[in-house]
Parts: C-alpha cells; structure tokens; sequence
C-alpha cells in the first residue's frame, strides 16, 4: 500500500511446500523488500509457519513484523470480494510484470468458482 491506498503486488510464490519450507521462502522474499509488512492468517497456518519464520529470521539477521491476520469468522469468498474486487474495479491494485501474471489474473478471472484455485488471490 502506498500514500495513495494502492496495492502493489511485486510478487507472488506458489506451489507446495512444508511448514518450514514455506517460512525460509517467507523470509527470503520479506528480505527482499525492507518494510514489508507480513500478514498471516491466525489459527493453524500462523502457528505451524510462525516458529521457523523466527528461527530463519535470526539465522540471517533479516527481520520482518509478522501480523497476524483475523478473518471474523467471514468466509474466504466475501474476505476476497470486500478486499480485492471493489480495489481493482477503482484501479486501485497494480500488479509488478512477473511470471506468476498470467495464473494469478487466471485465478481472478475463475473466481468465485468453487471447482478452481483461489490460492493466489487469497494470498493478496
């Protein structure tokens, strides 16, 4: 987010990967990007990943403020609707020129249907 209200997505990583494994990529990608601030939703996702993002944190002296993120008990679908999809209409989410442009757009334009893959837009 900027002055603006603006969201600039640099990039986004995908795949699967284990708890730890998720963390080192974390904390890579945060070290790329001094000030970043890094959202995680609260419950077992945080708690699985939260430890070893501390650990790596330490182990190459790059620290991050990890938020943790609380969703209300409001599904993934309406979280996605009130937080991306009025933004975008307004022109207000930019997206960085990156591989990961053509899935990701792919995903938004999918969504909501509930047979393909929300994960890249969950992430934002």
């Amino acid at each position: 987010e900027d002055d603006t209200a603006d969201w600039w997505v640099v990039d986004i990583l995908h795949g699967w990967w284990d708890s730890r494994e998720v963390a080192l990529k974390i904390v890579r990608q945060c070290s790329k990007y001094p000030g970043v601030r890094l959202g995680i939703e609260q419950g077992m996702a945080f708690h699985a990943v939260q430890p070893y993002i501390d650990d790596y944190m330490r182990e190459f002296n790059r620290y991050v403020t990890v938020e943790p993120l609380k969703h209300g008990g409001v599904n993934k679908h309406s979280r996605i609707e009130w937080a991306l999809q009025g933004r975008s209409q307004r022109g207000k989410i930019h997206l960085l020129e990156g591989e990961w442009n053509d899935w990701f757009l792919d995903q938004c334009a999918d969504f909501p249907d509930p047979l393909s893959h929300d994960d890249g837009i969950d992430a934002v």
